[in-house]
């Protein structure tokens, strides 16, 4: 997918990095909007703030759970952090075994990954 959307072009496909995403929300949203074409509002990076607008939020919609939170990064490096369900073990060859992490940039971020050392553009995938 990310390769396909490289070949579409810069300004027809516009790849949202989540990561950046939750740590950078207005930096990342702007982009976005830039790239979309619309005016940016600060609301779409305080969402759940809206909550009182909408009449009947759908309870079994897994989303809408999340959709009642602030924007945060608690689940970012907890896959990599001291309660990570993955293996030690796991964790330590999972570059050699997923080389997409690598080839990411999400190998040299160590473990668990700063995220604020992530490239601001991905790499052109072959």
């Amino acid at each position: 997918m990310l390769r396909q959307c490289q070949e579409l072009g810069v300004n027809r496909c516009y790849t949202v990095i989540y990561e950046k995403l939750v740590i950078q929300p207005e930096i990342e949203t702007r982009r976005l909007f830039e790239f979309l074409g619309i005016p940016w509002d600060p609301i779409v990076t305080r969402h759940e703030t809206m909550l009182a607008t909408i009449t009947n939020p759908n309870p079994y919609e897994p989303s809408t759970k999340q959709f009642m939170q602030k924007i945060h990064t608690k689940s970012v490096d907890s896959w990599a952090g001291p309660k990570a369900v993955l293996s030690k073990t796991v964790l330590k060859n999972i570059t050699a075994d997923c080389t997409l992490l690598d080839t990411l940039g999400y190998t040299a971020l160590g473990l668990p990954p700063d995220y604020t050392k992530m490239n601001s553009t991905l790499p052109v995938i072959k």
